[in-house]
C-alpha cells in the first residue's frame, strides 16, 4: 500500500515539470478567484495602513509565467530533497532541515501566486530562541508568504475569521508570540494513537499551565513559525535544544511530550497543506 505521504509527493512532483507548471499558472491567473484573492489581500493591507511598509505585490502576467515557473520547479525539487533528508535525521538536527524544506515548499506556492519586487532575503521573523517567542516582521519571507497562504487570507474550512488580518495586526502592533500561542492551534493535528496524548487529556495544562487562546493563527503559519524557533535553537543554542528534546528544560519541563510527535507529523502535514493550496484552482 502506498503511504499518504508518498501520494502527496507524487502530486507535488507534478510541478517539477516546467511545461505543466506554466500551464497551471496560466490557468490560475485567468480565474476570477485569483483576481478576487489579490483584491482581498490589497484591501486588508490598506485597512491596516501597511501598503507602504510591506513588500509590494503584483499579479503574475503572461509575460512573467516562464520566470515564475522556473522558480516553482526549482523550489519543489529542493523541498523534496529537504523533506527526504528530514525523515532520517535525528532530533538534534531535524528541525533545521525540516524548516528549510518548509521554506522551499512555501516558495513554490508563493511564486505561483504573486510577484514581489526586490524581496527581502531575511526570514521575516524575529525571536529570542532561549525563550521561544516570535515576532512577525514587516518585510522578509514570512509576511510575503502570508499573503499567498489562503489558509490565512480566509479559508472557513480551517478558521472562522480571516487570520491574515490578524497577522497584519500582529505586525503593526509588534506582538511577540509565545510558543504556546503557536502550538495551541495545532493540537487537533497531533497524533494520539499509542502515544502519551491518549493518556494525558490535560497535557497542555501540564506543559503550559492554564492557557487561553489569544490569537487566531492558521495551522500553516503556526508550523512555519514553530520550526523557525526550533531551527534557531538547533543552530545557536544546541544545549537548550537538547534539554528540550530530553524533557529537562526549566521553563517547559515536559516539552518532549509535544515536541517529538510534532516534528514527525509536520513532515506529513505541511506538504499536505501546500498541496491543498495548489488544488484550490481548477487548473490542477
Amino acid at each position: 500500500m502506498v503511504s499518504d505521504d508518498n501520494i502527496t509527493w507524487f502530486w507535488l512532483d507534478y510541478f517539477t515539470n516546467k511545461e505543466r507548471t506554466s500551464k497551471y499558472i496560466s490557468n490560475k491567473i485567468g480565474t476570477g478567484e485569483y483576481n478576487t484573492y489579490y483584491d482581498s489581500v490589497i484591501k486588508m493591507r490598506q485597512k491596516h495602513k501597511l501598503m507602504d511598509k510591506l513588500e509590494k505585490i503584483e499579479k503574475i502576467t503572461s509575460d512573467s509565467i516562464e520566470e515564475q515557473s522556473d522558480k516553482v520547479v526549482y523550489s519543489i525539487k529542493q523541498a523534496s530533497e529537504y523533506f527526504r533528508l528530514s525523515k532520517s535525521a535525528n532530533l538534534h538536527v531535524k528541525p533545521l532541515i525540516l524548516y528549510y524544506g518548509m521554506i522551499s515548499l512555501s516558495k513554490a506556492l508563493m511564486e505561483s501566486t504573486f510577484i514581489f519586487e526586490k524581496p527581502d532575503p531575511q526570514h521575516g521573523l524575529g525571536g529570542k530562541p532561549k525563550y521561544l517567542d516570535c515576532q512577525i516582521k514587516q518585510k522578509g519571507f514570512f509576511p510575503r508568504f502570508s499573503a499567498c497562504n489562503s489558509y490565512a487570507v480566509g479559508d472557513p474550512k480551517f478558521v472562522d475569521t480571516t487570520t491574515y488580518e490578524n497577522i497584519l495586526i500582529l505586525i503593526s502592533k509588534r506582538v511577540r508570540l509565545k510558543f504556546e500561542d503557536l502550538i495551541f492551534p495545532l493540537r487537533e493535528y497531533l497524533p494520539r494513537d499509542n502515544s502519551i496524548y491518549r493518556n494525558s487529556p490535560d497535557m497542555y495544562t501540564q506543559v503550559f499551565g492554564q492557557y487561553n487562546q489569544k490569537y487566531a493563527i492558521d495551522p500553516v503559519s503556526c508550523y512555519l513559525m514553530i520550526m523557525y524557533l526550533f531551527s534557531n535553537l538547533v543552530r545557536y543554542r544546541p544545549v537548550e535544544w537538547i534539554r528540550l528534546i530530553e524533557g529537562r528544560d526549566n521553563h517547559y519541563p515536559k516539552m518532549d511530550w509535544i515536541l517529538k510527535p510534532l516534528l514527525e507529523i509536520a513532515t506529513e502535514d505541511y506538504p499536505d497543506f501546500v498541496l491543498e493550496e495548489f488544488r484550490k484552482y481548477s487548473s490542477f
